[in-house]
């Protein structure tokens, strides 16, 4: 009878999406399903983004007669290109897993059976590595598409004292010199 309208809803799903792209630690984001509007551009928020082989990502936004959110139309084009960015969301087409591979929307496709283990060993695989450099790098990726290259590479300049100063970087120029695994902490 009236307009719908969804500004707490789409005020809490925003600042989801700008609290997680903000983190400064590696994000794993595992589909195992259908990964549909909202839903879609949570999934591309991840540093790895991993995927069952039955899942499909959907821009539910043209089927429900609204615009999307979650900065789908930001990441979307940057990570697929335009056209294809289009045809996602204007057409509403469904994307299996294995062609988002193929498109570089996803990171990995594990086998259904084992897709739970899998995704979280590469998590742990994340979260034992140098999450402090990790942090930083996101950041820097995150930030990198709004930059030119020269700015981009100031920026690198100006991140790398932290990352050198950290246990962690100690921790593996030892590890590298006594050619053995690094155990790093995060600090």
């Amino acid at each position: 009878d009236g307009p719908i309208t969804h500004i707490t809803l789409g005020t809490h799903l925003h600042y989801v999406m700008k609290v997680l792209k903000d983190l400064p630690y590696p994000v794993v984001t595992a589909v195992n399903g259908p990964a549909a509007g909202f839903g879609f551009s949570f999934a591309l928020a991840g540093d790895m983004v991993v995927a069952a082989r039955s899942a499909f990502f959907l821009s539910a936004f043209r089927r429900l007669g609204v615009s999307p959110d979650g900065g789908l139309s930001w990441m979307l084009p940057r990570i697929v290109g335009w056209a294809r960015a289009k045809e996602l969301m204007v057409m509403g087409t469904r994307l299996p897993a294995e062609q988002a591979l193929e498109w570089g929307l996803v990171n990995r496709v594990y086998d259904d059976a084992t897709f739970r283990e899998e995704a979280l060993a590469l998590a742990r695989e994340l979260a034992a590595g140098p999450t402090l450099a990790i942090g930083i790098t996101r950041r820097l990726f995150w930030e990198g598409w709004s930059r030119s290259y020269e700015e981009q590479i100031d920026e690198e300049e100006r991140s790398q004292p932290q990352t050198f100063a950290s246990r962690d970087a100690v921790e593996g120029v030892r590890a590298m010199l006594g050619k053995r695994e690094a155990k790093f902490t995060g600090k």
